[in-house]
């Protein structure tokens, strides 16, 4: 008659029953007791709703879960299930992985009066080990987003087959979060912030979370509206009219997140972001949630993360489907954060956000939010910029000090047609005439080739690079947008380098939220450090002398491998590439400059030719090699980033 959880499984044509005490954890810690039941008819599987007194099972029903499973030792299912031990793999909105059922011989030292089992989640990449208790804070069907208590005022009623002489249970009473209804979104709330650190943490209580590129954004609703604000409180409604429009549908709530545009292979990219903001064509951008500070009237930001997020989840289900289409749930990794930022890294994600399961909300930076990155980058201020004739060639930029800007060098790529249809003409809003630069290696305003252009120190640009040299100043830096979002003073660190995840570490099956999980695609696609591969299995040197073949997917997994020993002899120079799209059987020609429809992954140089030559700054620049069949890699003899010196 108390709450409980009904968990069934299909097989032999009934469904095998047990009641859970709990809901089910998907920490391995957890042993939730199962008492097993008589079978029921298959129809209760898809059962929602209420079932009247004087009926078995009285009371209301919601589907919490639902999704298939596959015994794990299909060969002996039947003999495990009379020995008491059920090891099964679970593919549901909620539980995943691997799971067991194991029967009890005793209860408490005494021989068991009833058929009791333990439902425990095995140790696999969709465990959580620190989660306890938290999934009981999900009330939402994963199949109409109905709370018990709203369930209960419906229609739909069961009658079984076996009348008892109990009553129906009390009502659920609906929780008052729920049940609130504000008159105005409400105020913005102060917004918690990442440490940055080498390394994910490898203590137990960690869970790690995908870094997204794009644009921290908190989402307040209530009555009937929404306003969406920026990590400084900007109000930037306006801006996101999409966004906006569904999100004042939703329940009262105050909900942090991040707003990104996905590039074709299902990945943040900056630059796509900024590119849809200043077309005013921001429908497809796509609003990642992963975490609920308040809930109706109710503030959560002191509960543990493990229960806010099971909070979050259970809100978006309850979301109309018409309104959820750009929203997703995050979802955190129980793997260890090495093999997670390992996988994020290949997949040229941006790097992973690790958090403390147990700990609440607090505004600023905080140890038990941290943040690790594949790939350096942040905010600089821009203090300059240079041109050859009518032609823009690179931005000076520095950080934040005391008397002016410490200058960090040049960030010479990344700047596309539509990325300078927006950015000249604020640096030209912001020229001056005086350097913004302190110390001694401010950069001097020098005659030659390139005219150098002082701006005011207003602008905040996102970069990414590839570390630093000998002298502090940046390698490889591209410029990915402006930050219209972040102040200029508050950009006072200097750029996280890149982490290397450390050798021997195996990675971790993750995924953009609803996105596909990297590998192979439909249509026989392969994912390789952000760069998609066709004909992956077309043979590029064929079987001799008793060695296999050799595959295109071969090439690309070994330039990715060998992109560390690889990239400091021809990154940021131009390369002849003699590329054999066939295989070494087939037809070879030599390629120098950029053709139409290169991949965007490699730079173009400038070399003071007809065309520009191609080159390479990272490990997807030289997969994207690898697509195009490229064998072999000629570099030019000169210094990174300079073809006209030696």
């Amino acid at each position: 008659t108390r709450l409980h959880y009904d968990f069934r499984i299909e097989q032999d044509g009934v469904l095998k029953s047990w009641a859970v005490t709990k809901a089910p954890s998907r920490d391995p810690a957890v042993k939730r007791l199962a008492v097993e039941v008589e079978d029921h008819p298959l129809e209760y599987g898809g059962l929602e709703g209420t079932i009247p007194g004087g009926n078995y099972g009285a009371g209301t029903v919601q589907m919490w879960d639902a999704g298939t499973w596959t015994p794990q030792s299909p060969e002996t299912m039947d003999a495990d299930f009379a020995k008491g031990s059920v090891k099964m793999w679970l593919e549901g909105e909620r539980l995943k992985g691997g799971w067991a059922l194991v029967r009890l011989k005793s209860d408490r030292g005494k021989p068991s009066k009833r058929n009791n089992w333990l439902l425990i989640k095995e140790k696999d990449e969709h465990a959580v080990p620190g989660e306890g208790d938290a999934n009981m804070e999900i009330d939402a069907s994963v199949t109409t987003g109905r709370s018990l208590a709203e369930i209960a005022e419906g229609k739909t009623q069961w009658t079984s087959s076996k009348p008892v002489s109990r009553k129906a249970p009390a009502k659920p009473k609906a929780r008052a979060a729920v049940t609130a209804k504000a008159n105005t979104p409400h105020a913005f709330l102060p917004l918690q912030m990442c440490k940055a650190v080498d390394y994910p943490p490898g203590d137990a209580g960690w869970v790690h979370e995908i870094k997204f590129d794009g644009y921290r954004l908190q989402v307040s609703t209530g009555g009937g509206r929404a306003t969406v604000r920026t990590r400084n409180g900007l109000d930037w409604t306006g801006k996101f009219p999409e966004l906006a429009a569904d999100a004042a549908t939703w329940p009262d709530a105050v909900i942090d997140g991040e707003l990104c545009a996905l590039d074709a292979e299902h990945r943040p990219n900056f630059s796509a972001l900024q590119a849809a903001i200043s077309d005013q064509a921001t429908g497809p951008l796509v609003y990642f949630a992963f975490d609920l500070l308040f809930e109706g009237a109710e503030d959560l930001r002191d509960l543990p993360l493990s229960h806010r997020k099971a909070r979050l989840q259970a809100y978006l289900d309850r979301i109309a489907k018409g309104a959820r289409k750009r929203v997703r749930y995050v979802d955190h990794f129980g793997s260890t954060g090495q093999a997670v930022l390992l996988s994020a890294c290949r997949m040229d994600l941006e790097g992973v956000i690790s958090k403390k399961l147990d700990a609440p909300y607090r505004e600023g930076r905080s140890s038990s939010w941290l943040k690790s990155k594949c790939r350096g980058g942040d905010e600089v201020v821009i203090g300059g910029w240079t041109s050859e004739g009518s032609r823009f060639r690179s931005l000076i930029v520095g950080v934040r000090e005391k008397d002016g800007l410490r200058h960090l060098g040049r960030v010479g790529t990344g700047y596309s047609a539509s990325v300078l249809k927006t950015l000249e003409p604020a640096l030209k809003a912001a020229a001056t005439d005086r350097s913004p630069f302190v110390g001694k290696e401010a950069p001097k305003r020098r005659s030659g080739p390139h005219t150098v252009h002082w701006v005011k120190p207003v602008l905040v640009a996102e970069i990414e690079h590839g570390g630093y040299t000998d002298s502090g100043t940046l390698r490889q830096a591209a410029f990915k947008g402006l930050r219209e979002d972040k102040p200029a003073r508050d950009v006072t660190e200097q750029p996280q380098t890149p982490v290397k995840p450390k050798a021997g570490t195996q990675a971790a099956p993750i995924a953009v939220p609803g996105e596909p999980s990297p590998g192979r695609k439909p249509g026989g696609k392969l994912v390789v450090a952000g760069v998609a591969i066709s004909s992956p299995d077309k043979v590029l040197w064929p079987a001799l002398d008793g060695r296999p073949a050799i595959t295109k997917a071969d090439l690309v997994r070994y330039y990715e491998m060998a992109a560390e020993r690889i990239l400091p002899h021809v990154a940021d120079r131009p390369v002849s590439i003699i590329r054999a799209p066939d295989g070494i059987g087939g037809e070879t020609f030599f390629q120098r400059h950029a053709m139409p429809g290169s991949n965007p992954r490699l730079k173009l140089i400038d070399v003071k030719e007809r065309k520009p030559y191609v080159s390479v700054i990272d490990a997807g620049g030289l997969v994207a090699i690898g697509q195009s069949g490229g064998l072999e890699l000629h570099p030019w003899g000169c210094k990174p980033g300079d073809p006209e010196t030696p």
